[in-house]
C-alpha cells in the first residue's frame, strides 16, 4: 500500500513538474512574441544619374491603401523624409485615387569618388604622382538617393487572454501588416497596370509560406535637361514586414518595387517595370 501511494505521489509530482514546464514554455513564447512583434514599412527612392540634371521635376509613386492614403504619405506631406537634400523641394500631387511625391531641384549633380590606385612604397614622390593619376584615370559615380521610413507597432490587443495567436488567421492580424494580400489589405505603390502572376525568382525555405509574385507596369514622370548620352535610373521600393523573436528572429514580408532607365533629356511620363512579391516568410509563430 505504501509503495503504491509513493508511486502515485511520484506520478503526480512528475505531472505537476511537466505541466509547470509546459506552462512556463508557453508563457515565455507569449512574452517573447508580445514584446518583440513589430510591423514595419520601409519606402525608398533612388535617383541615379551619371550626368548633371538641370531644372529637374519628378513625380514618384507613393504607397497608398484603397482609400488613397498611408502613414508614409503623411510623412511625405510634412517633409519628414530622411535623406532629402535641403535644396530639393517636395510636395504631394495627385487625385483621390492615389497620390505622388513631386520632387523639384534646380540641379542634380552626380558625386564622384576616385578609384583606388596602388601606390609605390619606394618613392614618396611617386606616391603623390599616383594619387594625382588616380583622379585622372577614373572615378566611381555615387548615385543621388532619397529614402523614407515609417514604423508601425501592432497593439497589445492583438493578444487575447494572454494567448499567442497564429498569424495565418486573417481575423487575428490585429495591428500586423497584411503581407499576404497587400493589394487589398495593406499599402502598395500606385498606379499599377496589367498585373499578371509569374513564377517567383527566389527559393522558398522549408516551413515557409507559398508566396505569390506578380509583374506589372507603372508610371513615373521625369522632366529635366541634360547631355544627350546621360543615363538616369529611377527606382522606388516598398517593403512591409512583420518580425518577432522566439528563440531567434523570424517573420514575413512583401516587396513592391518599380524602376525605369531613361537616356538623354526627358519631359514626360515613362512606363516602369514593376514587381510585387507577397506572402514571403513564415505565418506561424515558429
Amino acid at each position: 500500500m505504501d509503495r503504491t501511494l509513493r508511486m502515485i505521489c511520484a506520478i503526480v509530482a512528475v505531472s505537476l513538474l511537466l505541466g509547470s514546464g509546459v506552462l512556463g514554455f508557453f508563457a515565455y513564447v507569449d512574452h517573447s512574441y508580445k514584446t518583440s512583434l513589430t510591423g514595419t514599412y520601409d519606402y525608398q527612392i533612388s535617383i541615379f544619374t551619371d550626368s548633371a540634371l538641370h531644372d529637374a521635376i519628378f513625380l514618384i509613386p507613393l504607397p497608398v491603401d484603397r482609400d488613397g492614403t498611408s502613414e508614409i504619405v503623411k510623412k511625405a506631406g510634412l517633409r519628414d523624409i530622411y535623406g532629402m537634400p535641403d535644396e530639393w523641394a517636395c510636395d504631394l500631387v495627385g487625385t483621390d485615387e492615389y497620390l505622388m511625391l513631386k520632387i523639384q531641384a534646380d540641379e542634380i549633380l552626380p558625386s564622384y569618388q576616385p578609384l583606388a590606385v596602388p601606390a609605390d612604397d619606394d618613392d614618396d614622390d611617386d606616391d603623390d604622382t599616383a594619387a594625382v593619376d588616380a583622379g585622372d584615370a577614373g572615378e566611381i559615380i555615387v548615385p543621388v538617393s532619397v529614402s523614407i521610413r515609417a514604423d508601425v507597432t501592432p497593439p497589445v490587443a492583438h493578444h487575447l487572454n494572454g494567448a499567442v495567436r497564429d498569424a495565418r488567421d486573417p481575423a487575428d492580424t490585429g495591428g500586423l501588416i497584411n503581407t499576404r494580400d497587400p493589394l487589398n489589405e495593406s499599402i502598395v505603390l500606385k498606379p499599377k497596370y496589367g498585373m499578371k502572376e509569374v513564377p517567383c525568382r527566389f527559393p522558398v525555405q522549408e516551413g515557409a509560406a507559398s508566396p505569390v509574385c506578380m509583374d506589372y507596369r507603372g508610371s513615373i514622370f521625369a522632366c529635366y535637361t541634360t547631355s544627350p548620352d546621360a543615363k538616369v535610373e529611377i527606382s522606388v521600393s516598398l517593403c512591409g514586414s512583420n518580425d518577432w523573436f522566439i528563440f531567434g528572429w523570424t517573420g514575413n514580408e512583401y516587396l513592391d518595387a518599380m524602376s525605369v532607365v531613361i537616356s538623354g533629356e526627358s519631359c514626360g511620363w515613362h512606363d516602369t517595370d514593376g514587381r510585387l512579391d507577397a506572402g514571403i516568410g513564415r505565418y506561424s509563430i515558429f
